[in-house]
């Protein structure tokens, strides 16, 4: 499944980034691409993320300068 349509970033993709990047979010941007767009995906990527550590996050996106903590 796509989580980043702008980018055409699958799941597995992301999966692959944050098990190689750690849980550095915006390393895991910096390699996908993910979620440097229109940051429609953005509430997936933090779900993503919160899979794996269930601190909060803050993401940056240079178009919208958007947050997203903790997403329940």
């Amino acid at each position: 499944m796509f989580i980043c349509i702008c980018k055409g970033i699958s799941s597995r993709q992301l999966d692959q980034a944050i098990e190689s990047c750690g849980n550095a979010i915006q390393k895991v941007q910096e390699v996908t691409g993910a979620g440097t767009d229109c940051g429609k995906c953005l509430p997936k990527l933090c779900k993503l993320f919160q899979k794996s550590e269930e601190s909060n996050i803050s993401i940056k996106v240079p178009n919208f300068g958007t947050h997203c903590s903790k997403i329940s």
